[in-house]
């Protein structure tokens, strides 16, 4: 569902987005799995929809700094997350 280029990551279905291998897999105790931006990326897709508003409004307080600006910018102007994440 994505591509790699070198030491990115190419989130497939978001149109520009890239994101550094070391920060799109992460690891828990051994464990990789996608960093929370790029899951709420996709989400965000279709954030009409109640259980991803409901993971929006989990994950967004574990967000850094950084983490809430990659994800604006792979919104579209407008979209009903953008206030919170600013």
């Amino acid at each position: 569902f994505s591509e790699r280029s070198g030491d990115e990551l190419i989130p497939a279905g978001l149109a520009g987005a890239r994101r550094a291998m070391d920060k799109a897999i992460l690891r828990r105790e051994g464990v990789p799995f996608l960093a929370p931006e790029i899951v709420l990326a996709y989400k965000a897709l279709r954030a009409q929809e109640a259980k991803h508003q409901a993971d929006f409004a989990v994950l967004l307080p574990h967000l850094d700094a950084e983490q809430r600006a990659w994800l604006r910018q792979c919104l579209s102007a407008g979209h009903p997350w953008l206030e919170a994440l600013a």
